[in-house]
C-alpha cells in the first residue's frame, strides 16, 4: 500500500513539472507572437508617419510623464492612434496595464482609449514590455530606460541589446521591443525580443 502511494506521488510530481513547463513554453510563444505583432505595427506606423514611434511622449510636448516605462507608453499611444485612420494596435484590453499609474495631461496621439492613462502592453507573463527607438540606443537618458514591470516590482533599467558576435545594437536604425521574460527582470538570459 505504501509503495503504491509513493509511486502515485512520484507520478503526480512529474505531471506537475510537465504541465508547468508546457505553460511556460506557451507564454513564451504568446510573447514572441505579440512582439512580432507590435513590430509589424511599428512598420505600418513608419509607413504612415515617416518614422517609428518615439521612445518617449515628451516629443509630443505633453506633461504628466513620470520617466518610467516611457518607451512602451509611447509605443502603445502611437499604435493606438486614430489620427490617420484605424489604430495600428491589435492587442486585447487584458494585455494593457498601467504599472506606474501615470496619466498624460491630454490625449496626445488621438488614441482610442477613453481616458488619459499612459498604458503599457503586457507580455505573456503579465509584465510591462520595453520599447526603444534606435535614435536612443546610445543616449544614456534615464527617461528612455527606467522601467517598472508591474505595480509591485521595483524600478529597473532597460538597456538596448547588442549582438554577442559584433557588439553592434540589434535592429539598428529600427527599434527594440523587449519582454523581461518569466523572471520579470531586464538583462537576464530569459528576456525575449524581436531579432
Amino acid at each position: 500500500m505504501l509503495v503504491v502511494i509513493v509511486i502515485l506521488g512520484i507520478l503526480m510530481s512529474l505531471a506537475i513539472v510537465g504541465v508547468s513547463s508546457a505553460m511556460k513554453s506557451a507564454r513564451v510563444t504568446k510573447t514572441e507572437a505579440l512582439i512580432e505583432n507590435l513590430a509589424g505595427g511599428c512598420e505600418t506606423y513608419r509607413t504612415k508617419w515617416g518614422d517609428y514611434p518615439p521612445s518617449t511622449l515628451s516629443e509630443f510636448k505633453v506633461s504628466g510623464l513620470n520617466d518610467i516605462n516611457n518607451g512602451m507608453e509611447s509605443l502603445t499611444a502611437c499604435l493606438a492612434s486614430t489620427a490617420k485612420g484605424d489604430p495600428f494596435l491589435t492587442v486585447r484590453d487584458d494585455q494593457l496595464m498601467n504599472a506606474d499609474s501615470d496619466s498624460a495631461s491630454r490625449n496626445v496621439t488621438k488614441w482610442y482609449f477613453g481616458d488619459f492613462q499612459l498604458r503599457e502592453i503586457a507580455d505573456g507573463f503579465g509584465y510591462a514590455m520595453c520599447y526603444m527607438h534606435w535614435k536612443d540606443y546610445e543616449k544614456p537618458n534615464p527617461m528612455t530606460r527606467r522601467i517598472k514591470t508591474d505595480s509591485a516590482s521595483p524600478e529597473a533599467s532597460f538597456e538596448p541589446t547588442r549582438s554577442v558576435e559584433t557588439k553592434t545594437f540589434l535592429r539598428p536604425h529600427k527599434f527594440q521591443i523587449l519582454s523581461v521574460g518569466p523572471d520579470g527582470k531586464p538583462g537576464t538570459p530569459d528576456d525575449i525580443q524581436a531579432r
